[in-house]
């Protein structure tokens, strides 16, 4: 692997200081008209005028090459998914960490080293802050035999300040027009739009790849829902797309089509109704979009008449008129991060029946192919015969009565150890989660690991984005997963000093919460804290006193607040 470019900032700084007394004698020897021709002479020769390459295309994406651009993290399906479409693991690929702060501009960084880990062998990096530097024939050099680049995260507004309308911008042109592939993950994502999302002192001038377009990115999961379509209500000739950090696009021409294990949002100010009936369409993995005629190719189609009549009603929570902080009928099995083959034979034990119709939900990465959750094996192991995954991302699938039917007819489900906040965009409030209450109600059992668990609280804790909703099915209760030698005590101090009413529960891993009525017992190796700001001069300044322990056989009443010691 070959590193170029990386000490150009300092070699121009120290040209500058050779030079300094050549300037200082030109200062006191010219006139002010003088100077100004001079400088004229060196804005001139340092760069030629900036001419847009889309001008000569007739489709909004690049007519030749592909684009590659990803709303989050610069490895995973992205990178496997870019390197696959370069099909040579010895052709050169270009990364530009610009955006990213100093120390992780090297050649040893993050995305240098995700694309080395799959077999990727001929990787540069190039990187500077200058534009002269950007603009100079020795920096472009390598684009000129790259076969792909990658333009990996950070502040948008670096990658603007430093290459914008510069020999390497057009460069990054020169890759496309070659069949080659430009990606970007996160900033290397947004500065690919016409419109720079987020480009604040940098202006909102992005390198332009696709035209009339503005990408933002992590969009979901930080909650940034709303400030693509105030950008596209400004400007509506554009195309807003919003890209949550899990998924991914492909744009070839006027087309694109989704990837990963998220969703993409688009906003479309052309359409009839804009925005007052919908803001924003979803799109999934497998669905495609039309950029010009701003037309959806779904990869599935949901009959409306299929799908749930309450979906777009206030949720009726069944839970508030439960005369118990838990399920009165069932029971709730909440597990720390690390389920255990003792958890998964309790389980069973509770659903009596090695026959019995089992949903898993793998939630973490919306496919049950690639991503299979450790609690299937458990299961399977413990003697569990009747086992069926079911997950989607899709709220529409939710809300469909078809696609619901197996938690309408199942014994017992048991949702994996995963992202939180992934459950509640997929299922809080809809027909999957109604069902999951009628479970409960025909004395059915619900189980949970990690992120799921915080889920069938009323608070989860452990989110640092404020996905803080949970199912309610552990009423006035805030739940936090942990592993016993890092437990997140301080967190749920603060969230219980904004909501004393919330009983707060901790669960180590290889650790559960056994639930019926308003009483749990534990179950495991390790402990389960609990914190109550109800208690008489709650919290103690000694952080240890602020909660109480219960091992394995401990039993705590949740109504009375009490522990049965």
């Amino acid at each position: 692997m070959t590193s170029f470019g990386l000490n150009h900032d300092a070699n121009h700084a120290a040209l500058g200081k050779e030079n300094w007394g050549f300037l200082m004698f030109i200062w006191s020897r010219w006139s002010l008209t003088h100077i100004l021709w001079f400088a004229l002479a060196i804005a001139c020769f340092s760069g030629e005028k900036w001419v847009d390459p889309t001008e000569q295309w007739e489709t909004m994406g690049p007519p030749n090459g592909t684009l590659l651009i990803h709303g989050g993290s610069h490895g995973g399906k992205g990178a496997d998914a870019f390197l696959s479409r370069i099909n040579d693991m010895d052709a050169l690929i270009v990364v530009i960490p610009t955006a990213g702060s100093d120390e992780f501009c090297g050649s040893d960084g993050p995305a240098v080293q995700s694309l080395m880990e799959r077999g990727a062998k001929n990787v540069t990096v190039l990187h500077t802050r200058e534009r002269t530097v950007a603009n100079s024939p020795e920096f472009v050099a390598p684009f000129q035999k790259a076969a792909a680049v990658w333009i990996s995260g950070g502040v948008q507004s670096r990658l603007a300040k430093a290459y914008l309308h510069t020999r390497t911008h057009k460069e990054l042109f020169g890759v496309l027009e070659r069949g080659g592939i430009v990606a970007g993950n996160s900033a290397g994502a947004s500065i690919q739009g016409s419109f720079l999302y987020g480009g604040h002192a940098a202006g909102d001038v992005g390198f332009g790849f696709v035209r009339n377009s503005v990408f933002g990115q992590h969009y979901v999961r930080r909650q940034r829902m709303g400030s693509v379509q105030r950008i596209v209500a400004k400007h509506p000739e554009l195309l807003g797309i919003g890209l949550d950090e899990g998924a991914f696009i492909l744009v070839r021409g006027d087309r694109f089509e989704v990837h990963g294990n998220s969703q993409v949002a688009v906003c479309n100010a052309k359409r009839p109704g804009w925005p007052d009936d919908q803001p924003y369409e979803l799109l999934f993995p497998g669905d495609k979009y039309e950029m010009k005629l701003r037309r959806i190719y779904p990869a599935r189609v949901w009959n409306p008449l299929d799908q749930w009549e309450n979906a777009h009603e206030t949720w009726n929570n069944p839970a508030e008129t439960w005369p118990t902080l838990g399920p009165p009928k069932g029971s709730l099995l909440l597990t720390g991060d690390q389920p255990s083959s003792a958890m998964a034979k309790r389980f069973l034990e509770l659903v009596g029946n090695p026959e019995a119709r089992i949903v898993v939900i793998p939630n973490v990465n919306g496919s049950k192919s690639d991503d299979p959750c450790e609690e299937l094996a458990l299961l399977n192991a413990a003697g569990a015969r009747n086992i069926e995954l079911w997950h989607t991302l899709d709220r529409r699938a939710s809300n469909s009565k078809q696609f619901v039917e197996p938690l309408a007819h199942a014994d017992a489900v048991w949702i994996c150890v995963g992202e939180q906040w992934k459950l509640v965009d997929a299922y809080l409030h809809t027909l999957a989660h109604r069902e999951l209450f009628r479970l409960l109600e025909r004395e059915g059992v619900l189980a949970a690991s990690g992120g799921g668990a915080r889920f069938l609280s009323d608070r989860m804790a452990g989110d640092p984005y404020g996905w803080n909703l949970g199912c309610g099915f552990l009423r006035k209760t805030a739940v936090h997963t942990w592993p016993a030698n890092d437990r997140q005590i301080d967190e749920m101090k603060a969230i219980l000093k904004q909501d004393p009413s919330l009983l707060g529960i901790g669960i180590d891993d290889k650790t559960a919460i056994l639930v019926r009525g308003s009483e749990f017992e534990v179950i495991g190796c390790g402990k389960v804290a609990v914190l109550d700001a109800m208690r008489p001069g709650w919290p103690w300044e000694n952080a240890d006193e602020a909660y109480i322990l219960l091992g394995e056989g401990g039993r705590f009443d949740m109504t009375t607040r009490r522990p049965d010691w």
